[in-house]
């Protein structure tokens, strides 16, 4: 269990409540945790792309999330 809010930037913060789950000034099991990073990596794919497959603002934002939940 840890807190994990003061990991994220506000831009990092505001995806979190686009996909439902904003992120509390709480402890996260090891389990919830790995589903943000699964919710996170889904928007990723859905809409993070641009047509010609570079990474779009949100995509950028999701990478970024991404790279912090890898470093823990």
């Amino acid at each position: 269990m840890e807190k994990i809010k003061h990991l994220f930037n506000e831009e990092q913060l505001k995806m979190f409540e686009e996909i439902g789950k904003p992120i509390e000034g709480r402890d996260y099991s090891d389990d919830e945790i790995l589903e943000l990073e699964d919710l996170i990596a889904d928007r990723l794919m859905d809409s993070g792309f641009d047509e010609d497959y570079n990474p779009n603002g949100k995509g950028k934002i999701c990478e970024s999330i991404l790279d912090i939940f890898g470093d823990m």
